[in-house]
């Protein structure tokens, strides 16, 4: 996966070089000009964008109990710098407790998690949530034992990264990781 992620980044920015190539240029080495796929990763050159997104349900249930149950699902997105998606994940998740924020954090994991195993080094994290925002950037602390569990795994994930900014953006800016 992380060699067919390469040649796309590769791809794009050959891409790009031959379209802001002045005509006069082109019309000189436009038959020569090329750029080989090479050995070298250019992942760490480019700045990725990861969306992520936790939903929370409660639902009534038919169960011989009829209370209700809480459903949650995450939702990932990893785009390049010119926002076309390379990766995207959405998968249920088990909620016990904590609701809503807990179940935001454990996106934001995964969302990481996918972006390490992709071999990234540069990413923008976005999310649209005020509190896992805070957890991001350091300035809020967990109030619950098992909050404090994930914002710990959350501050390690963030370490493997040469560079690794937050945003904190409206829901609907969330575009790739709620679809």
């Amino acid at each position: 996966m992380q060699e067919n992620l390469n040649r796309l980044i590769h791809d794009q920015v050959f891409a790009r070089q031959v379209l802001n190539m002045p005509e006069h240029e082109w019309k000189e080495t436009g038959n020569w000009f090329e750029k080989p796929y090479g050995l070298v990763p250019e992942s760490g050159e480019e700045v990725f964008r990861v969306y992520c997104k936790g939903l929370v349900t409660e639902e009534e249930t038919v169960a011989a109990s009829g209370g209700k149950m809480l459903f949650g699902g995450i939702g990932v997105a990893i785009c390049d710098a010119c926002d076309c998606c390379v990766f995207e994940l959405g998968k249920a998740v088990v909620v016990v407790d904590g609701g809503g924020d807990v179940v935001e954090v454990k996106a934001l994991i995964e969302a990481l998690n996918v972006a390490v195993d992709l071999g990234l080094k540069r990413v923008h994290v976005f999310c649209d949530t005020n509190v896992v925002y805070q957890y991001l950037t350091g300035k809020g602390q967990p109030t619950t034992n098992k909050t404090m569990a994930l914002v710990d795994q959350l501050n390690l994930l963030q370490r493997k990264f040469a560079y690794c900014g937050p945003f904190l953006v409206t829901q609907n800016n969330i575009k790739f990781a709620t679809n």
